[in-house]
C-alpha cells in the first residue's frame, strides 16, 4: 500500500476513535454528575434551589472550560498530549472525589448558604472546567487530520451528547441503583483513564500525521452559515432559555413521579437524547432546506416556543383531569427504587 494511502488510512481509523473516545466520554461526564448530584444533596439539600444550582455550576463550567480550551488548542503544538493530559486529569479528580466530598461534607451542610455554595462551587468547578476543554481540543485534532471542520464538529457534538444520554440512563437506573454512588463515580474514573491510554497508544502506534500546513483548510466555524460573533447575545439567551426549559419540565414532572431519585436522571436522558437526534438531523439535511442559517435558527425558536406553549398549557388544563389522577395514583403506589433480585446481574 501506498505511504499515503497508509497515513490516510491511519487518519481515518484514529478519527473514527476519537469519536468513540468523545462518545465514552459524554457517558463518564453524566456517570459524574448524576452521582456527584446525589452525593452534594445528602447535605445541602434535595430542593429545586439545590437541583438547579449544581445544574447552573455544571453548564457554566462547561462553557467556561470550553472557552479555556479552545486557545489553548490554537496555542498547542500537538493538542492530541493536550486531549490525553485532560482525560487523565479527569481520571485524577473522579478517583479522589469522593475523598474530597467527604472533607468538605460539614462545610455542605453549614447553614449560611453562601458558605455551602461557595464549597459547591470549589468541588464542581475543576471537573466542569476540565470538560468543558475536550471539545474544541479535539475539534482542533479532527481539524488538522482532515479539511471538513464543519462535519467534524457536527459528529463530535452528536457523539458526545447521545453518549451523555446513555450514560445518564445507565449510571441512574443501573450502576447506582445496584452498585452504588462509590462505584459509578470510580467506573467513570476508569472510562477516563482507558481513554488516555487508548488514545495514547493508537497515536504513537498509528504515528498519526496531521495535514500539511498548506493542505490546512482555513480556520472555520458556524458563522460561515450563521453569524454566531454577531449574535452572541441570541446565542446566550437560547441557552439560558435552554436550561430554564430543564428546570422548569424538572419540577412539573417532579410533582407526578414523588420526588424520585430517578426523575432527573431520566429528565435529562430525554433532553440530550432529543438534543443528539436534532443535532444529527439538521447536519444531515440538505442546505436547499432553508434559505440561511439565521432562517434555520429563528423558525426552530418558534417551534420549540409554540410546543412549550402547547405542551405547558396542556399539562395545566389536565390537572384535574382523570388520566392525570390516575397517573399520579399509579406513580405514589410504584416503589422509588428497582426491586432487586440476585439473579439480576447474572
Amino acid at each position: 500500500m501506498p505511504i499515503s494511502n497508509r497515513l490516510k488510512s491511519s487518519s481515518l481509523i484514529f478519527t473514527f476513535g476519537i469519536c468513540v473516545a468523545f462518545f465514552l466520554s459524554g457517558a463518564a461526564g453524566l456517570f459524574y454528575q448524576v452521582s456527584w448530584q446525589r452525593l452534594l444533596t445528602l447535605n445541602y439539600g434535595v430542593g429545586p434551589v439545590s437541583t438547579t444550582l449544581v445544574v447552573s455550576l455544571f453548564m457554566f463550567g462547561l462553557g467556561l472550560g470550553s472557552l479555556v480550551g479552545g486557545f489553548w488548542a490554537d496555542k498547542s503544538n500537538n493538542p492530541i498530549r493536550l486531549y490525553i493530559c485532560i482525560e487523565l486529569a479527569l481520571a485524577l479528580f473522579g478517583a479522589l472525589s469522593i475523598h474530597y466530598l467527604k472533607l468538605i461534607n460539614p462545610l455542605l451542610g453549614h447553614p449560611n448558604f453562601l458558605v455551602s455554595s461557595i464549597f459547591v462551587i470549589s468541588f464542581l468547578l475543576i471537573p466542569t472546567l476540565l470538560m468543558g476543554m475536550t471539545l474544541p481540543i479535539v475539534v482542533k485534532i479532527l481539524s488538522l487530520l482532515n479539511q471538513n471542520f464543519q462535519n467534524s464538529l457536527s459528529l463530535l457534538y452528536f457523539a458526545n451528547t447521545m453518549g451523555a444520554a446513555i450514560g445518564a440512563l445507565i449510571s441512574s437506573y443501573g450502576l447506582i441503583s445496584f452498585f452504588g454512588l462509590d462505584s459509578t463515580i470510580y467506573a467513570a474514573a476508569a472510562i477516563n483513564f482507558i481513554l488516555a491510554f487508548s488514545i495514547a497508544l493508537l497515536y504513537f502506534k498509528k504515528k498519526i500525521k496531521f495535514l500539511s500546513s498548506n493542505n490546512r483548510r482555513k480556520r472555520s466555524s458556524f458563522s460561515e452559515t450563521f453569524s454566531l460573533q454577531r449574535n452572541h447575545i441570541l446565542v446566550i439567551a437560547t441557552g439560558f432559555l435552554a436550561i430554564g426549559y430543564q428546570i422548569v419540565w424538572f419540577r412539573l414532572i417532579n410533582i407526578i413521579v414523588k420526588s424520585s431519585p430517578y426523575a432527573f436522571s431520566s429528565i435529562l436522558f430525554v433532553y440530550l437524547l432529543g438534543i443528539a437526534a436534532g443535532s444529527y438531523w439538521l447536519s444531515k439535511r440538505n442546505k436547499k432546506t432553508f434559505t440561511t442559517g439565521r432562517d434555520t435558527f429563528f423558525l426552530l425558536n418558534f417551534g420549540i416556543a409554540l410546543w412549550v406553549l402547547i405542551s405547558t398549557g396542556w399539562f395545566f388544563h389536565s390537572i384535574d383531569s382523570s388520566l392525570l389522577n390516575d397517573l399520579l395514583k399509579t406513580s405514589f403506589k410504584a416503589p422509588l427504587h428497582p426491586i432487586y433480585h440476585p439473579n439480576t446481574l447474572l
